[in-house]
């Protein structure tokens, strides 16, 4: 998670779309982030299909936990513009430079 923090922020405050007051939704982006990368490793461990309870083969439930991860954590990076398709919607002006204005998480 920390990882995700220190390549991220940087670049949010650079385009001035990152202030104090997004501490809390950062956070969430990085552990929705955190978790994906965790579910989309245990699907990949166990395959796309697993033997069910009587023994037909099912779609592994770590395939919608993942796509459920991977849905809240776009859901979040769009309000950053971390898409393609947020970017094209948002309008900021960059912070003034000077001033000790960085951002410290």
């Amino acid at each position: 998670m920390r990882r995700v923090e220190a390549t991220h922020t940087p670049e949010l405050a650079r385009l001035g779309l990152l202030t104090r007051l997004d501490r809390a939704a950062l956070s969430s982006y990085c552990s929705a982030w955190s978790r994906y990368v965790e579910d989309e490793a245990a699907l990949v461990q166990s395959g796309a299909v697993v033997p069910g309870r009587d023994g037909v083969q099912v779609t592994n439930p770590w395939a919608r936990i993942s796509r459920q991860s991977a849905e809240t954590m776009l859901r979040i990076a769009s309000e950053f513009g971390m898409t393609p398709a947020a970017r094209t919607r948002i309008n900021v002006m960059p912070p003034p430079t000077g001033g000790g204005g960085g951002f410290e998480f």
